[in-house]
C-alpha cells in the first residue's frame, strides 16, 4: 500500500522531470569539467611557455656576456688616439698606445706616388672637382 502513495507510481510525469535535472546537472557537470580541464591545460601551457622564455633570455645573456671583454684601466690600449673631454668642452686626457698616431703631416711631407695612389683609389676625378 506504501507503493500507491508513492508521488512517481501516482504521477508518471514526475519521474520524467527528475530524468531532466539528472540529465541537465550532468551536461553542466560535463560543461563544467570540460572549462576545467581547458583551464589547467591552458594554465600548464603558460608556466610551462614562461619557463621557456626565462631560459631563452638566461641563455642569450650569457651567451653574449662571456663575448664582452673584460677591459681595466691598465688593459685598455686602443689603436687610435680617444680623446675624453669633461663637461664644458676641455680635453681632459688623450688616450693611446705606446705609438701616438695623432700626428697630422703636411702635403710636402707626404711622398707623390703615395697622393696619387689615394686619389686614384679615392676618386679618380678628384683634380677635375678640386
Amino acid at each position: 500500500m506504501n507503493d500507491l502513495k508513492d508521488p512517481e507510481i501516482l504521477d508518471p510525469s514526475a519521474q520524467d522531470e527528475d530524468d531532466e535535472e539528472e540529465q541537465s546537472v550532468s551536461i553542466t557537470q560535463r560543461i563544467i569539467g570540460w572549462l576545467w580541464f581547458f583551464f589547467k591545460v591552458g594554465f600548464a601551457f603558460s608556466v610551462i611557455l614562461l619557463i621557456m622564455t626565462v631560459g631563452a633570455v638566461i641563455g642569450i645573456v650569457k651567451g653574449f656576456s662571456e663575448q664582452v671583454p673584460i677591459i681595466t684601466d691598465r688593459s685598455y690600449r686602443p689603436n687610435l688616439t680617444t680623446q675624453v673631454f669633461d663637461n664644458r668642452g676641455r680635453l681632459l686626457a688623450k688616450l693611446h698606445a705606446t705609438e701616438n698616431r695623432t700626428r697630422i703631416l703636411a702635403t710636402s711631407e707626404i711622398p707623390k706616388f703615395i697622393r696619387q695612389a689615394i686619389v686614384a683609389i679615392e676618386d679618380e676625378r678628384f683634380y677635375q672637382h678640386y
